[in-house]
C-alpha cells in the first residue's frame, strides 16, 4: 500500500510540475474543454438563438490553437515578453476570424490544420532555435515529441471507448440514461487527460538527452515498413515520369498530390534512418534528396499545365508553395555536407505562414487570378447564351462558383456589380431562405445561360470523346432556379399531401417509406420503378412511373444533361377506383443507362372509397 501511495505521490508531483512548466498551455486546454462541454449540451435547433453561442465557439476555436502555441513558446524561452507576444497573436487571430465560427469559408477551414502543423513543427525545433545540436540528438528529441502526441491520442481513444462501453452497460442494467453524456465524456478525456498527458511526457532538458538506440520494433518499422513503402512509391512515380519522357505526355492532375505524398514519405524515411546513417551510406543520404528534387520538377510541370489555362486556385498555390519548399530543402541537403535537421522544422512553419497571411498569400493570389480569368472570359464572349461555346460556359460557371465559394460574393462585385446587387436585393426581399451557393446558378442565368457543373462538364466530354454512349439526365422544375418568387400549391379536391424523396445511387437502395401526417395512416413506398400507396398496410394503388419518365425523355433535347421544365410538364396524374393522385415532381435524375437514381417532390391524394379488408 505504501508503494502505491508513493507512486501516486510521484505522479501527482510530476503532474503539478508539468502544470507549473506549461501554465498557459494547460489553462488553454482546460478553458477550451469546459466551453466545448457546455456547448455540446445545447440542442442544435436553439444554438442560433443564444446571444453568446458564436462568441463561445470562437473562443474555444482560438484556445485550441493557443494550447499548441504556448507549448512551443514555453520551449523556446520562459521570457515574459514571448508570452505576451503569444497572447497578442491569439487576440489578433480572434479578431481576424468571422463572428460566426460555424460558417467559416473553405479558406479559413484550411488554415486550421496548417496552423497546427506549423505549431507542432515549431514545438519540435523550439529548444534548438538559438543553438544547434547533432542530428542524432535532435532526432531523439523529435521522436520523443511525436511519440508523446501519438501515445496521448491512443490512450485517450482507448479510455474513451472503454468508459463509453461501461456507460452503455450501466444504461442497460440500471436504466440510468447516461448515454447522453458520451460526447461530454469524450471531450473531457481528450481535452484534459490527452493534453495533460502529452505535456507530462515532454522531457524537461531537451539539450541533455542521450542519443538512444532503436528497439527491435523501431528497427523493423524503419528498415522494412517505411523503406518498402518508399520503394513502392518510388517505382510508381518514376515509372510514370519515364512514361512522360518516352511518350511526350503531359502530367495528369493527380500527379501533384502524389509527388507531395511521396516527398513526405521520403523525408520521414530519411529521418527514421538516422541511427543507420554512416560513412558507407552517405551517398544514399544525398540520393534520397535527389529523388525528391527531380520530382519537384515534375510537380512544377503539372502545376503550370493547370495554372496556364485555369489560373491560380488556393489548392494549386499550396502545391506550388510546398514544391518550392521541397526544392530548396533538397538543394540544402544535397549541397551542404553537415546539413542540420533543424532547418526542416524551421523552414516549414515559415513557408506555411507566408502562404496563409502574407501579402502574397494563397487567398490573395487565387482571388486576383480568378477575377482576372473571369473578366477575360467575359471579354471573349460578351453576349453569352445557350448557343455559346460549351467550354466557355463551363469555365464561366466554374470561375463564378470558385470565387463565390472561396472568396464570397463580394469578390465578384468588381466584375459583375449589377448581378451581385440584384441578387442581394432579392435575398433581402424574398420570404424564402436563400443560401449563397445558389448564386452561381443565378449569375449564369443573368448572363444568359444555364450553370454547368464540373460533373456535367465531364459527362459531356466523355460523350464527345466516345467514352460514353449516352448522357445521364436530370429533369428539374423552374422552381429549382427561380428561387425568388412565392409559389402557391393548389390542393383543392385532395385530402392529403405527402412529400417523398427517393435515392438509389449505389444499386442497393430499398423502397423508402414516406408517411402522411393525417389521422389515417397513408404510406408511400418509393422505388426506382413504381410508387406504392398504402392505407393501414393495405395497398390502394401501384403507380408505374417509368412510363411517365419515358415520355419526358422522348420530348427532351437529346445529348443534354439538365432539362429545366415547367411544373405542369413534371406533373403526373393517376386514378383508379380507390384513389385519385397528383404527383408534383421537383427533380428526376437518371443514370447514363436510364436507371432511375433519384427523384423527389410531393403527391396529393384524394380518397374515393374505403378498401375492403
Amino acid at each position: 500500500m505504501s508503494l502505491n501511495l508513493s507512486t501516486m505521490e510521484r505522479v501527482a508531483g510530476r503532474l503539478l510540475d508539468t502544470l507549473k512548466r506549461f501554465p498557459l498551455a494547460a489553462l488553454m486546454a482546460l478553458l477550451c474543454t469546459i466551453i466545448l462541454i457546455v456547448l455540446s449540451d445545447i440542442e442544435y435547433n436553439i444554438q442560433e438563438t443564444l446571444p453568446h453561442y458564436n462568441m463561445a465557439s470562437k473562443v474555444a476555436y482560438v484556445m485550441s490553437i493557443g494550447f499548441f502555441l504556448f507549448v512551443a513558446l514555453r520551449l523556446i524561452s520562459k521570457n515574459i515578453m514571448l508570452t505576451l507576444l503569444g497572447i497578442i497573436l491569439l487576440i489578433g487571430y480572434y479578431n481576424y476570424l468571422p463572428d460566426d465560427i460555424n460558417k467559416l469559408s473553405p479558406t479559413v477551414i484550411m488554415q486550421y490544420p496548417l496552423i497546427l502543423l506549423s505549431l507542432l513543427s515549431l514545438t519540435v525545433v523550439a529548444p534548438f532555435l538559438s543553438s544547434s545540436t547533432s542530428n542524432d540528438r535532435f532526432w531523439t528529441w523529435t521522436q520523443g515529441i511525436l511519440s508523446a502526441a501519438m501515445i496521448a491520442i491512443l490512450f485517450s481513444f482507448i479510455l474513451t471507448i472503454g468508459l463509453m462501453g461501461a456507460i452503455k452497460i450501466l444504461d442497460v442494467l440500471f436504466e440510468l440514461s447516461l448515454g447522453r453524456y458520451g460526447e461530454q465524456l469524450a471531450i473531457f478525456i481528450f481535452g484534459i487527460f490527452g493534453t495533460y498527458f502529452f505535456l507530462y511526457q515532454i522531457p524537461r532538458y531537451p539539450k541533455l538527452l542521450k542519443v538512444k538506440t532503436y528497439s527491435i520494433v523501431e528497427t523493423i518499422f524503419s528498415k522494412y515498413i517505411l523503406t518498402t513503402l518508399f520503394m513502392a512509391y518510388f517505382l510508381i512515380l518514376y515509372s510514370y515520369t519515364l512514361k512522360i519522357l518516352l511518350l511526350s505526355e503531359w502530367p495528369k492532375g493527380i500527379i501533384g498530390w502524389s509527388v507531395i505524398l511521396f516527398s513526405a514519405l521520403t523525408i520521414i524515411t530519411y529521418l527514421f534512418w538516422t541511427p543507420f546513417w554512416n560513412e558507407k551510406a552517405k551517398n544514399y543520404k544525398k540520393l534520397l534528396w535527389v529523388v525528391v528534387l527531380l520530382q519537384t520538377i515534375v510537380l512544377a510541370m503539372a502545376i503550370y499545365l493547370r495554372v496556364e489555362p485555369y489560373g491560380w486556385t488556393i489548392g494549386r498555390y499550396f502545391l506550388a508553395s510546398i514544391g518550392i519548399w521541397l526544392f530548396l530543402l533538397s538543394l540544402y541537403f544535397i549541397v551542404f555536407k553537415n546539413a542540420s535537421y533543424r532547418w526542416i522544422f524551421i523552414s516549414l512553419p515559415i513557408f506555411i505562414m507566408l502562404t496563409l497571411f502574407s501579402p502574397f498569400s494563397a487567398e490573395t493570389i487565387s482571388k486576383q487570378s480568378q477575377q482576372e480569368r473571369l473578366q477575360t472570359l467575359l471579354n471573349l464572349e460578351k453576349n453569352v447564351s445557350e448557343e455559346s461555346n460549351l467550354s466557355i460556359r463551363y469555365q464561366l460557371s466554374d470561375s463564378i462558383n470558385y470565387l463565390e465559394e472561396y472568396h464570397g460574393i463580394e469578390s465578384l462585385k468588381p466584375i459583375m456589380p449589377e448581378i451581385v446587387s440584384t441578387y442581394k436585393q432579392h435575398e433581402q426581399n424574398s420570404s424564402k431562405a436563400i443560401k449563397h451557393y445558389d448564386f452561381p446558378s443565378f449569375a449564369t442565368k443573368q448572363l444568359g445561360f444555364k450553370y454547368i457543373s464540373k460533373w456535367e462538364w465531364e459527362e459531356l466530354k466523355r460523350l464527345k470523346d466516345g467514352k460514353a454512349k449516352k448522357l445521364s439526365q436530370i429533369f428539374r422544375t423552374n422552381d429549382a432556379y427561380n428561387l425568388y418568387e412565392n409559389h402557391v400549391l393548389d390542393i383543392k379536391g385532395f385530402d392529403w399531401i405527402i412529400n417523398f424523396n427517393y435515392e438509389n445511387y449505389n444499386h442497393h437502395a430499398f423502397p423508402k417509406k414516406n408517411i402522411s401526417s393525417s389521422t389515417q395512416k397513408i404510406t408511400l413506398l418509393s422505388s426506382d420503378k413504381a410508387i406504392v400507396l398504402q392505407e393501414n398496410n393495405n395497398t390502394i394503388a401501384t403507380i408505374d412511373i417509368l412510363e411517365f419518365i419515358t415520355k419526358l425523355q422522348k420530348n427532351s433535347t437529346p445529348n443534354r444533361y439538365e432539362h429545366t421544365l415547367s411544373q405542369e410538364l413534371l406533373t403526373y396524374y393517376y386514378e383508379n377506383t380507390l384513389v385519385r393522385v397528383k404527383f408534383l415532381f421537383n427533380v428526376i435524375e437518371l443514370s447514363s443507362s436510364d436507371r432511375v437514381i433519384h427523384y423527389r417532390g410531393s403527391v396529393l391524394v384524394n380518397r374515393k372509397s374505403k378498401v375492403k379488408n
